[in-house]
């Protein structure tokens, strides 16, 4: 019997924000979150991919007119994401293709050995 298997590219991006209309009296009304998840079928998770999605998240936050002076990414595994130069060319542009967002990168590698 032949074995076959579908495989996908999955990128989850957790959103916290400071809320406009929070209320004194409720500390947890403070941060929004907002959960986005990026899918596709091409199976190689590269760092155009990345790029790509991190581009439609600063689309969507814009769009709701929120606009950050700094984007914090803590990722486990983004090392494995920048290894050569054409991503940290996509790093060294982020400011110019966000209006000036500063992108600061919080990474740690992990193994799963």
């Amino acid at each position: 019997m032949p074995w076959h298997s579908y495989q996908i590219s999955i990128l989850v991006h957790i959103t916290y924000r400071p809320n406009p209309n929070w209320d004194l009296n409720d500390e947890d009304s403070y941060l929004i979150t907002e959960y986005q998840f990026y899918i596709t079928d091409n199976h190689k998770h590269n760092s155009y991919f990345v790029q790509h999605c991190l581009q439609k998240h600063w689309i969507y936050m814009v769009d709701r007119g929120y606009a950050p002076s700094t984007h914090f990414v803590w990722s486990i595994g983004y090392v494995g994401q920048f290894k050569s130069h054409k991503p940290w060319y996509f790093v060294g542009c982020y400011l110019n293709l966000t209006c000036g967002c500063e992108k600061l990168v919080l990474f740690w590698d992990w193994s799963w050995d």
